[in-house]
């Protein structure tokens, strides 16, 4: 039996799962934020431990503006690009999202 595998598909195949699989992630966590939150009548624990960075520039700007719609936005999509580029900094970027997220809830 021959199997034609053109190796070019498979690696698109590939980029396309890894590009679901950050846009998927992207869009549930932000519906877990935007649920938990309940237009301001809920909870922001669960939004603060997933986005950190994007609560640290608010308490910054005193001011919420695009910027920190945009900063919550790409922060898991660069956190999948490093994972599937650079897996060994992974360490080192949990840990940097575990002291964001000490700073942000601890103020």
């Amino acid at each position: 039996m021959i199997v034609f595998m053109d190796k070019s598909l498979s690696k698109r195949n590939k980029n396309f799962i890894k590009s679901a699989t950050i846009t998927i992630l992207t869009v549930g966590f932000s519906l877990i934020s935007i649920i938990t939150i309940g237009a301001g009548h809920g909870t922001t624990i669960p939004s603060k431990i997933i986005f950190p960075y994007a609560y640290l520039a608010l308490s910054n700007l005193k001011d919420l503006n695009i910027f920190v719609y945009i900063l919550a936005l790409i922060q898991i999509p660069i956190y999948g690009i490093i994972y599937y580029n650079k897996p060994k900094y992974m360490k080192w970027l949990f840990v940097m999202h575990i002291i964001a997220t000490i700073f942000v809830l601890i103020n």
